[in-house]
């Protein structure tokens, strides 16, 4: 979303050994907060560990999970292959600055007569409370 604005301070969002540019907000606008993932990226040469425009189809524990701590991932790569792998961990960005989701239904979903705003839509919404 064009207008994001990230919601902690970059002393508090920063990696520890990577601390954010003296000249960027103290709450950084999203293409701030792009700049410096993209530098601590580029800093610690981690791009060739990183797929990108690929779509992640299922995560799940492995057979020794218990032993191992091990997850198996599924994912389609951008021209359309299936391919699994097994990582030591798995971190989940789901991209709430970006993408407009919705959450699944939940029950009573179906009795609700409000307005459902996806959050990253909301650029200028505003809200009648009554007293």
């Amino acid at each position: 979303m064009k207008s994001t604005v990230i919601n902690t301070s970059k002393e508090m969002t920063a990696y520890s050994d990577f601390p954010p540019e003296p000249s960027m907000a103290n709450f950084m606008h999203n293409s701030e907060m792009y700049r410096y993932l993209d530098s601590y990226a580029d800093h610690h040469d981690l791009k060739k560990y990183i797929n990108f425009n690929h779509k992640v189809l299922n995560i799940e524990r492995t057979g020794d999970y218990k032993k191992t701590g091990h997850w198996k991932v599924t994912y389609e790569n951008g021209v359309g292959n299936k391919d699994s792998q097994t990582f030591d961990g798995v971190l989940l960005c789901c991209g709430h600055h970006a993408l407009p989701r919705m959450p699944t239904p939940w029950p009573g979903q179906d009795r609700f007569r409000g307005r459902g705003v996806k959050v990253n839509l909301a650029v200028h919404v505003a809200v009648a409370v009554p007293r």
